[in-house]
């Protein structure tokens, strides 16, 4: 093996461990489209994607989390207890708790330990065994937060005490956790460019990342709305978008931060002008009628009746940032790096950048963001000031 293949053969493996595969992709193809509306101010040149993107059919599978499904959860976490508390929590939550208990149980089954309840060695060892696996600290957060409330629920106290410390312990060796790259505006405007607006899967994209960019929205909120109305709560929507003369309103069932209470995010027309232009754009070619899911995925090239996944929204922006990086000249692998600093949080990151830097009212931030807290706010607000107002003048 020469130096070369083998230098590139590390830079695959350190590319596969950020999430992003290396396999050269379908070369992509270049093809004029109609040039947008000035209000969109985008470059005439695209790139047109294929509209049939295999990888999304992992995706494809509707997110439906039904009142039955969430109370055979509950019933099996809670047994005995009054079906009344399952409006207590979402039922994607419900599911989701059953899901860590049951992974806790088959390892306490396999080492002959009580799991129920649990003493603090066994949970202690249990999130040893987690870190050794080299899971997440945010996951290994997620599961003892499920357990607590298991215990809990059946009348018994989890001792996280000592378990608490070899978390911190993890946290520490390492380091900060990773943060997603702001999707700032003018990136933003470089994906819209090259989007072809005669192809469905390129109208879809174009609505999806300005959506979820202009509302601030999380990947489960964007991908769980219907059009124009909400539809039945079995179909797993969250709320729905309604188009109107002075913008485009999103209206969330539940998010969250606000489980008990519905909240309404309006974007005016003069905000985002491109958003109803791709959210039209979709709607028409794609034929959604009101009160069924907005966003759908594809297969080979047809517009599936599904909901679209919340992960399809990282996805969907990496494989776009990388025709833009790749359009612009840089090789592949740089382009793979560069489209792998994003998520499907990156949108988020980025509206609330760009609003600290032109200014906006801290409160008016917090409203669009919908955060809980102004503390939760502050790490934004920091990262977009250290290199805008940082205070210090030296000439």
């Amino acid at each position: 093996m020469t130096d070369k293949t083998r230098a590139a053969v590390v830079e695959e493996r350190a590319l596969d461990k950020r999430g992003m595969t290396v396999t050269t992709p379908a070369p992509l193809t270049r093809a004029d489209a109609e040039v947008p509306p000035a209000a969109v101010q985008m470059m005439s040149t695209n790139i047109h994607l294929d509209a049939a993107h295999p990888t999304e059919q992992s995706f494809a599978t509707s997110q439906r989390f039904s009142e039955e499904a969430a109370l055979e959860a509950f019933a099996e976490l809670a047994p005995g207890k009054a079906p009344e508390l399952l409006a207590a929590r979402s039922p994607r939550t419900w599911l989701q708790y059953r899901s860590a208990v049951h992974v806790f149980q088959k390892w306490c089954a396999e080492r002959g330990r009580n799991a129920l309840p649990a003493s603090a060695e066994t949970f202690c060892r249990w999130v040893e065994h987690m870190i050794g696996e080299r899971r997440t600290i945010a996951t290994i957060a997620s599961y003892r937060g499920a357990i607590a409330a298991w215990h809990r629920l059946n009348g018994h106290r989890l001792d996280a005490t000592m378990a608490g410390e070899w978390m911190r312990a993890a946290r520490r060796r390492s380091g900060p956790p990773r943060r997603a790259a702001a999707l700032r505006a003018d990136h933003l405007r470089a994906i819209l460019a090259k989007l072809d607006p005669a192809a469905p899967a390129d109208c879809r994209d174009g609505a999806l990342l300005l959506l979820a960019w202009g509302a601030a929205l999380r990947s489960d909120e964007v991908t769980a709305l219907d059009w124009m109305r909400e539809g039945p709560h079995h179909a797993g929507g969250k709320g729905a978008v309604v188009l109107e003369d002075a913008g485009v309103r999103v209206v969330l069932r539940r998010a969250k931060t606000t489980q008990a209470s519905r909240v309404e995010v309006p974007i005016p027309h003069d905000d985002l002008k491109p958003l109803q232009i791709w959210l039209k754009r979709w709607t028409d070619i794609a034929r959604i009628a009101p009160g069924t899911p907005l966003f759908r995925p594809f297969r080979h090239g047809v517009i599936l009746p599904a909901r679209l996944g919340s992960p399809a929204v990282t996805h969907v922006l990496r494989r776009r940032a990388l025709g833009v990086a790749m359009a612009a000249g840089a090789d592949e692998i740089e382009a793979r790096i560069e489209a792998g600093r994003y998520t499907s949080h990156s949108p988020r990151r980025g509206l609330i950048t760009e609003g600290v830097e032109k200014g906006v009212p801290f409160a008016t931030l917090r409203r669009r963001s919908r955060h809980r807290s102004d503390q939760q706010l502050v790490a934004y607000v920091d990262d977009a000031q250290a290199w805008t107002d940082s205070g210090i003048r030296f000439e």
